[in-house]
């Protein structure tokens, strides 16, 4: 949700650092003199965001869900956003950009019934983005197929407004229903518009890894360099589910998350 709101309220561009995207769990730490050239924490995890049993294909999903929204809608490349409502009680706000309306929910426990938005443009909405939709690991609290409809009467200095089910810590993204239907309608968002993570990721054994002050090396060599120096370590490290090393960076068939 935070994510949701900082991509579509701050400005024109939207950082994220690779394996980031899916919460990835630990620091990463190229080799240098101040730590003994040592490759321990030079790894990112993929195959977290395809492990079924643990909540980071959510995170992963839902990263796709906004980069291929702002793909289609252009929301960085258009005007800053336009605030049409705040309210500190309900902890609610509501804001336009590239003709959408995106309307936050940031209270822990009240839901709201019939909440009445402004909306700038009159028509009908439907939900393109939703980060209660259950492939998020949210509960679907609003069908993905609901469709609103405004009414011509001034609301917060909008010409027009809108009646709306706001669960709570939830945000949505509407766009008028025929934009949504010329491109893909919210009823196919579970589906090859948020992608799965089968077509996610491409055979990488055969590539080269290029760290700062090292040569580029083969990358099973460099596994076999960076496992070396983890069994070194006294210090080995335990994971919550109890997987080796080995698993983690890789090893037992899960080459191609590299």
């Amino acid at each position: 949700m935070s994510r949701l709101f900082t991509h579509a309220f701050a400005g024109q561009g939207f950082l994220n650092f690779i394996g980031n995207e899916f919460g990835h769990p630990d620091w990463v730490e190229l080799p240098s003199p101040s730590n003994n050239d040592n490759y321990q924490f030079a790894r990112r995890q993929f195959h977290l965001a395809d492990n079924q049993q643990m909540r980071y294909k959510y995170l992963n999903r839902f990263d796709r869900a906004i980069n291929k929204t702002e793909e289609r809608f252009g929301w960085l490349k258009s005007n800053q956003a336009v605030v049409t409502r705040t309210h500190k009680g309900d902890k609610v706000m509501v804001f336009e950009r590239a003709g959408l309306v995106f309307v936050f929910n940031f209270h822990p426990t009240k839901s709201y019934s019939d909440y009445k938005i402004p909306v700038r443009q009159c028509g009908s909405y439907k939900i393109m983005l939703d980060t209660d939709d259950n492939c998020f690991g949210g509960h679907s609290r609003n069908q993905a197929n609901v469709e609103f409809h405004s009414r011509n009467e001034q609301f917060e200095n909008s010409p027009n407004s809108m009646m709306i089910y706001l669960p709570s810590r939830s945000g949505m993204v509407l766009a008028q229903s025929n934009l949504v239907d010329g491109y893909k309608h919210s009823g196919d968002r579970r589906g090859s518009y948020y992608g799965t993570e089968q077509n996610r990721f491409k055979s990488t054994h055969n590539r080269n890894v290029h760290f700062n002050d090292c040569p580029s090396i083969g990358y099973s060599q460099e596994v076999k360099r960076i496992q070396a120096s983890y069994n070194q370590d006294n210090n080995r490290r335990s994971y919550g589910d109890g997987n080796s090393m080995n698993q983690d960076f890789g090893y037992n068939g899960r080459q191609q998350y590299w």
